[in-house]
């Protein structure tokens, strides 16, 4: 303080917490009389609202929540991100998808809802709020699980019998439409003591070939195998892709019995 009477007396936090926001009152005592002072102190923070951050995929909307103050503090712009495992940003502002939805509410919260979430949904998610003053962006992370619902595939058993003209196999699956839309499939005879046999696939037809495949609906495929003969017996393996994950493979198998000769010469 200077001579002339004037001069600061500081307060200082080294690192402010939540809980030192509050009214601070100071007294300076003189020769003859005190001298109050009172201020204010606000302390920006931001945290995640615990909420059970884990749903089914393709079932359920995930819904994550953030909240920060002082109450009602006015900003300039707030967004959620998508963080990848290395830091970087996966997704710069969530709520340019359609899927996900940025709800904000007067008591100071931030919600984030991605609609029928799916696997690739799943990792960290970070909230962050900018105040009117123009301090420092406040940031925090939550993760989000997505629970995997089990695809369920199957090939029926097939009974045929020699030298008929066709038969198919008949790929049957459960919950795809949580995996998203399939992007090939691929179907393989299995020879023991070998690699199995690719017979055909749907992204690489053959029409001259004994096998062709396709699809019968958004769920099921088929191998049709012509001109039947005794050495198409055996197990048949179908292997999947989808569109959104096309590093994994989903497999499954069947058998398929040839009997002797029919009469008859029509597909079975």
């Amino acid at each position: 303080m200077s001579t002339s009477g004037r001069g600061k007396i500081n307060l200082t936090f080294p690192n402010s917490v939540r809980s030192n926001s509050g009214e601070y009152h100071c007294s300076i005592e003189g020769s003859r009389q005190q001298y109050p002072g009172v201020t204010n102190l606000f302390v920006y923070w931001i945290e995640m609202v615990n909420l059970n951050n884990s749903t089914e995929q393709g079932f359920s909307n995930a819904k994550m929540m953030c909240r920060y103050g002082p109450a009602d503090m006015p900003l300039t712009g707030y967004k959620w991100k998508k963080i990848k495992k290395d830091g970087t940003t996966e997704i710069e502002d969530c709520s340019k998808d359609s899927r996900f939805e940025v709800t904000s509410y007067q008591n100071s919260i931030l919600s984030l809802k991605i609609k029928k979430a799916k696997l690739k949904d799943a990792g960290k998610y970070q909230c962050e709020v900018t105040p009117v003053d123009g301090g420092q962006i406040l940031k925090d992370t939550t993760q989000l699980t997505i629970e995997k619902v089990p695809l369920i595939m199957e090939i029926p058993t097939i009974i045929t019998r020699e030298s008929v003209n066709y038969v198919k196999l008949i790929l049957k699956l459960t919950n795809v439409k949580n995996y998203g839309e399939m992007s090939n499939v691929m179907w393989y005879k299995h020879i023991e003591g070998k690699e199995n046999k690719l017979l055909t696939s749907i992204n690489s037809p053959d029409s001259t070939s004994r096998y062709q495949c396709g699809y019968v609906d958004e769920s099921s495929a088929y191998l049709e195998i012509r001109n039947v003969k005794s050495g198409d017996e055996g197990k048949y393996i179908c292997q999947v892709e989808f569109k959104e994950m096309e590093q994994h493979r989903h497999s499954c198998s069947g058998r398929l019995t040839v009997q002797g000769k029919s009469r008859y010469t029509t597909g079975s």
